[in-house]
């Protein structure tokens, strides 16, 4: 069920998550933030990830992906 509402979901990897809560709360953002596993060390199901950006977009509306951003590219399995 589609929210009305204009919170934005982050789906970020757990290294990132921290990072990414400091960054709304210093600007006053109302996210929702969808910590998954860290990418660096463990490949990453596409279908997990289709999962969280689903999710997101479905509780908040909206999605944002900040994922492999610290890393040289992206891998999927």
């Amino acid at each position: 069920m589609k929210t009305e509402n204009n919170k934005v979901g982050i789906v970020t990897c757990v290294s990132m998550s921290n990072f990414v809560k400091n960054w709304a709360q210093h600007r006053n953002l109302d996210v929702r933030i969808y910590p998954i596993t860290n990418s660096c060390f463990y490949s990453v199901k596409i279908e997990m990830l289709s999962y969280y950006i689903e999710r997101a977009i479905l509780e908040n509306g909206y999605c944002i992906l900040n994922y492999r951003l610290c890393s040289r590219g992206v891998y999927w399995e």
